[in-house]
């Protein structure tokens, strides 16, 4: 099954599954031809389809941020939740919402830029220059630790203990009960973001001979480095204020779209890795509500689980040396 032909069966699941369930051909009735009953639309329209279209969109953010961090890096296991970028974006938007400040919605994606972008550019200059992948994941590590340190602080102290949908968004991530003033929040962010890295993907090319040769030819590599950090930290900062740090989808899509499509440009491989990003994610949440009964997880525990054993396996294939 191709990755379009996967998500289309995912968002026909996430659109027709539930009560009331549906078939295809009411849903398109409703959605062309204004069909179905008033219930019927407010479920469709106001519940199911802002969480699939959040999906969509952060699927697109996860999916190119993590191309956009492992050619830039030329590290194969470069991803936010390993450089410390989600974990970083957390932590500022958890301190803006659990200590009462009172900001709008619309600002908490500036929140998420700061912080992710901080604390990625901790872990870019203060890991070794020319050192091997896993010293700057380490680098990374320790800063992310950190980062959800703090998070588990404030929540522990500011949130009440009945506050439990507010600990999993925060720390694992979720898609549940998104309406379309979280799509508000998060769209423009995507849709400025994907063009900007799309834009940049031949810097992206010139990176990948090296860093020696890179510079060769007139590149100021860590100039462009953090650049394409602060790019990413953009991309993932309308996600992560409205559904969390829903983790390894950026990690993944990358190694997901070089398998399925070999290696070409930049630009190709990153509209790939985008589509993966969003495959991925709706089939995650599709999985988030109906996995057990009628408890719905958060689509973050679901991604970690395919992605903790993906990085070993990758670890474990001897993946880890893009050579720099």
């Amino acid at each position: 099954m191709t990755a379009s032909a996967g998500l289309l069966w995912a968002a026909n699941g996430l659109l027709t599954s539930g009560t009331p369930s549906l078939d295809t051909a009411e849903v398109l009735d409703l959605l062309f031809s204004g069909g179905g009953d008033e219930r019927t639309r407010l479920v469709v329209l106001e519940l199911r389809l802002p969480r699939l279209v959040l999906a969509l969109l952060g699927g697109v953010a996860f999916g190119t941020s993590g191309w956009v961090l492992q050619e830039a890096l030329q590290n194969p296991l470069a991803g936010p939740e390993l450089l410390g970028v989600g974990g970083g974006a957390s932590l500022a938007v958890a301190t803006v919402v659990f200590l009462g400040a009172n900001v709008p919605p619309s600002a908490l994606p500036i929140a998420a830029l700061v912080g992710g972008l901080g604390a990625g550019s901790v872990v870019l200059f203060t890991a070794p220059r020319r050192s091997h992948a896993t010293s700057v994941v380490l680098v990374g590590a320790a800063v992310s630790l950190l980062a959800w340190a703090g998070v588990t602080v404030l929540v522990s102290l500011a949130a009440r203990s009945s506050d439990v949908a507010l600990f999993f968004q925060y720390t694992v991530g979720s898609l549940a009960n998104r309406r379309w003033s979280h799509v508000r929040v998060a769209f423009p962010w995507v849709m400025v973001g994907f063009p900007i890295a799309l834009a940049l993907g031949r810097v992206l090319d010139v990176l990948a001979l090296g860093e020696g040769t890179a510079g060769g030819l007139g590149l100021d590599v860590a100039r462009a480095r953090f650049g394409f950090m602060a790019v990413s930290a953009a991309l993932l900062g309308g996600i992560v204020a409205v559904a969390g740090p829903i983790s390894w989808v950026a990690l993944l899509s990358p190694h997901l779209a070089r398998a399925v499509v070999g290696r070409r440009s930049s630009r190709s491989m990153m509209l790939v890795s985008a589509l993966l990003g969003a495959t991925i994610l709706v089939v995650a949440d599709n999985v988030a509500r109906s996995a057990i009964g009628s408890i719905e997880t958060p689509v973050g525990l679901w991604t970690a689980l395919v992605g903790g054993p993906a990085v070993l396996w990758i670890v474990r294939r001897g993946r880890v040396g893009f050579a720099s």
